[in-house]
């Protein structure tokens, strides 16, 4: 893997983004999770699957709090293509059990969020993607929120913060800790799949 952007935080994580080779393209991809990921009901019609390598998480919500779970965010157990993704990021030296695959259409996006997170640790996620035009990439725009865990709120003044990752095909981003107290988006763009390993 080669590093080809960083971007480092005043006091809440980093975002480092990494070039990688391998063999496995976007179509590959597309047919071994097309029938376990789903639409996710809203204007925005992204397919969604979640997946876990931990067995008792099988079968259950994404979050225990929820009171009603879209099939999208039921946990299924990983599929060998996870498994053979996942030792790309070996080098890394992290842990990962779970993974959640968004599967992209022309146009389709992810509006500013949070992403959900254990508040006891220090949050950490792979961001792989993979497009089906290996020319095209999306952009990952971030800022900096003020007030409680969740808010959404863009903070102002000396502590603003804003910035942009461009992701091209065959990159994985590696994020840690800026899952607090930033929020990021995917801008709309063409066919893509994005595996998203925590």
């Amino acid at each position: 893997m080669k590093l080809i952007q960083s971007y480092e935080s005043k006091d809440d994580g980093y975002f480092k983004l990494f070039k990688f080779e391998c063999n496995i393209h976007y179509k590959e991809i597309y047919d071994s999770l097309d029938n376990y990921v789903y639409n996710d009901e809203t204007a925005n019609s992204r397919n969604i699957g979640l997946f876990t390598n931990d067995k008792s998480k099988i079968g259950k919500s994404f979050c225990l709090k929820w009171k009603h779970t879209p099939k999208r965010y039921i946990y299924q157990p990983f599929l060998p293509m996870l498994d053979t993704i996942l030792t790309i990021a070996n080098p890394l030296k992290r842990h990962f059990t779970d993974a959640i695959v968004n599967v992209y259409k022309d146009g389709d996006f992810i509006s500013y969020h949070k992403d959900y997170h254990d508040e006891e640790k220090e949050p950490c996620s792979v961001v792989f993607s993979f497009e089906q035009d290996e020319k095209e990439q999306h952009i990952m725009e971030f800022y900096r929120t003020t007030g409680e865990n969740w808010s959404t709120k863009k903070e102002k003044g000396e502590k603003r913060e804003e910035f942009t990752i461009s992701l091209p095909n065959h990159s994985l981003g590696l994020m840690v800790g800026m899952q607090k107290k930033y929020v990021h988006a995917v801008k709309p763009g063409k066919k893509r799949i994005s595996i998203v390993f925590r």
